[in-house]
């Protein structure tokens, strides 16, 4: 099927209020024709790897329901420049929120610190927190097609890092201690 349309698609977003700019961009693009329809739509960087995962969800849609996939360019550079500025801001938007999640995790080996709940339980729940961390940053930073690192996020994870082995020395040192007196007790019966 060679004689395929084109289509346009229009990605726009202005203030709600006042409400009439909307509806003035909404009555023009519907008079030359626009359909608004009532479907989940969503951009993704075209690469390889997006594709091949795009083509798995969409088979599974299609058991479902209605699926049309399109791959497209900018008609002029802006229209590059503006969506990319949206993916630059839900990249920024899940880094600032892996780093609230540091925050909370150094929080958290700080409160067991103080409250002396220094338990190897702890340290297990901890290693997993962070595993979790470490593999949701990875996850946000293979989405993009620019795979540029973050250092304020790396460095959180690597002090996060150090804090739970910090942690886990202490841990030990008092199993240790825990195990000595143990043995005294036996000694001295």
């Amino acid at each position: 099927m060679e004689n395929r349309r084109k289509w346009i698609f229009v990605v726009y977003d202005v203030p709600n209020s006042p409400s009439k700019i909307r509806v003035k961009f909404w009555r023009d693009l519907k008079k030359i024709g626009a359909i608004y329809p009532p479907y989940s739509i969503c951009i993704l960087p075209d690469n390889d790897i997006t594709r091949k995962k795009v083509n798995t969800i969409r088979k599974e849609i299609e058991k479902q329901g209605f699926v049309a996939v399109f791959v497209s360019k900018g008609e002029k550079e802006v229209d590059e420049v503006n969506i990319k500025k949206i993916f630059e801001e839900e990249r920024k938007r899940e880094l600032d929120e892996i780093l609230e999640e540091c925050d909370e995790f150094i929080k958290e080996i700080q409160y067991n610190i103080e409250n002396d709940n220094i338990r190897a339980e702890e340290v297990e729940e901890l290693e997993e927190s962070l595993e979790g961390l470490n593999r949701w940053y990875k996850k946000v930073i293979s989405r993009w097609t620019e795979k540029t690192r973050d250092t304020s996020v790396e460095e959180a994870l690597r002090k996060c890092s150090e804090m739970l082995s910090k942690f886990a020395e202490m841990v030990q040192e008092r199993e240790r201690e825990s195990w000595r007196r143990k043995q005294s007790d036996i000694k001295s019966c």
